[in-house]
């Protein structure tokens, strides 16, 4: 998997995406990460999680919409937290209610 050691770039002055993780966790409960390249053995019963990497941003997110943040909201692409941190959304449960409301009409 590529972009686990260094994370989408961002463009016109965004900020870059998060890194992929991969992780095995076996049967008995051990997890461990796991190199982006590579041959590995997994026991019958074990999980893989993959975290891909997300995308780079594009353009200053003081100039993103708050129409297309309160959509984001609402599809989980960004989270609450994240709206508030670094969109400076005050409210963003009011930003995702109108969102949904604009998309049921």
């Amino acid at each position: 998997m590529e972009r686990m050691t260094s994370p989408p770039f961002g463009l016109r002055g965004g900020s870059a995406g998060a890194a992929a993780v991969v992780t095995l966790t076996t049967p008995d409960g051990i997890t461990r990460s796991l190199p982006s390249k590579g041959a590995f053995a997994a026991p019958a019963g074990s999980t893989i999680d993959m975290l891909t990497p997300g995308s780079g941003g594009f353009g200053s997110v003081t100039k993103r919409n708050s129409s297309a943040i309160g959509l984001d909201l609402l599809d989980g692409y960004v989270s609450a937290s994240a709206a508030t941190r670094d969109y400076g959304v005050t409210d963003p449960d009011e930003l995702r209610k109108i969102a949904d409301a604009e998309d049921k009409a």
